[in-house]
């Protein structure tokens, strides 16, 4: 299952969770979440700045109150100039054993990005999972393994 099982023990030992990636035919990569008890879809992006959700998402499947931030501009993809919005979430889960809780996100409209994914793969994508989360969590990423790994954020050395 794992074609570097070296590095997978390795990983496991040193206390890192282990989350399945998949990937379309783009090579984009993408984990599986889950906010506030909904499962979603989330887009590993490193080269994203921040965590954030899909405005489609927040209002449909997660129905989260959306919070406009006055007098904020956020660039988004394709530079694409908007207001900030930001959501609270309880809770989300990546694999079965990473947990966070309260907190806030932006929130954008990733109008783009759901329909390159869906047009390739027929996947629905409900947020970007960036360079904050993935640093906080010192991530680790094995294309070798198509595996995800991060550290509980509260044992991270």
């Amino acid at each position: 299952m794992y074609p570097n099982k070296k590095l997978h023990r390795y990983l496991l030992n040193k206390q890192y969770i282990v989350i399945p990636i998949g990937s379309n035919s783009n090579n984009h990569h993408t984990i599986t979440a889950t906010i506030n008890g909904q499962t979603c879809c989330l887009v590993v992006d490193t080269g994203a700045s921040h965590t954030c959700l899909d405005i489609m998402a927040v209002t449909d499947t997660l129905q989260l109150i959306v919070s406009n931030m006055e007098h904020s501009q956020v660039i988004g993809l394709g530079n694409v100039e908007g207001k900030l919005s930001l959501t609270f979430i309880e809770s989300i889960t990546l694999g079965e054993q990473l947990h966070l809780t309260q907190r806030s996100l932006p929130v954008i409209d990733l109008g783009v990005v759901r329909q390159v994914f869906w047009e390739t793969n027929q996947i629905i994508i409900h947020g970007i999972l960036g360079a904050d989360f993935l640093s906080e969590c010192n991530a680790l990423i094995s294309y070798e393994n198509s595996c995800l790994y991060l550290l509980q954020p509260n044992i991270a050395d």
